[in-house]
């Protein structure tokens, strides 16, 4: 009889306990507080976004009538995203070009996106996000030096409306880490994690500004 080897990959193995949670603002998940009285109290229980040992998972449920949605017409759209696969490790593009792997433009980002506007917080408003960029362009800027990083402009949100973006990071940063140290994954093939923020001028230039997130020793 053949050895089983459905489901054995080393990366899957877990202790499927949770390490970190996302926290939503009351308008998620949509994307600003003029729409928190669209969202229902169903929709925000079945919201999440979890931080494990190897993978993170996050739901994002779907309501199709807003507010007026009942338990049993919503949606569930759950997603998973092992730490040895994208967006947490060099791979292939996205779609339409998915055949070709993205590995000569640097490595992936995660990174919180936090709006400002004239230097004015704005996350109250609008909430954070976290995005994931297929590469970090080297970490050119959209004016040279100056501006937002250049894989901003082509990166997507996983969460949107979250209260603690930059702690969020700072957890998956700890975690990926102690999974690439723990398989003994390539370094330059792993992600990297960055705080970005989204600051616009009264003259319309961007003077948006990004950080790397802290290193795993110095969030002991």
């Amino acid at each position: 009889m053949a050895a089983r080897v459905h489901g054995t990959c080393p990366y899957l193995m877990s202790d499927n306990e949770i390490k970190a949670e996302a926290e939503f603002y009351h308008f998620a998940p949509l994307s600003c507080a003029l729409f928190g009285c669209l969202v229902n109290d169903e929709t925000k229980a079945r919201m999440f976004a979890r931080i494990y040992d190897n993978r993170i998972v996050m739901n994002h449920p779907i309501a199709p009538f807003c507010c007026c949605t009942t338990p049993i017409c919503i949606a569930d759209s759950v997603t998973t995203f092992f730490y040895d696969k994208p967006p947490f490790r060099a791979g292939p593009c996205g779609p339409p070009c998915c055949c070709v792997p993205c590995t000569c433009c640097g490595p992936p980002v995660m990174f919180s996106y936090n709006p400002k506007c004239c230097c004015i917080d704005l996350k109250d408003m609008c909430g954070s996000q976290v995005k994931v960029a297929p590469a970090n362009l080297y970490g050119c800027r959209s004016c040279i030096c100056l501006g937002q990083p250049c894989y901003v402009n082509c990166s997507v949100p996983l969460l949107t409306g979250v209260k603690n973006a930059d702690a969020f990071i700072c957890a998956a940063k700890a975690r990926v880490d102690g999974f690439k140290n723990k398989h003994g994954l390539p370094e330059a093939e792993m992600t990297i994690f960055e705080f970005v923020s989204d600051n616009i001028s009264l003259a319309g230039v961007e003077l948006g500004s990004s950080r790397r997130a802290p290193g795993q020793e110095e969030m002991s």
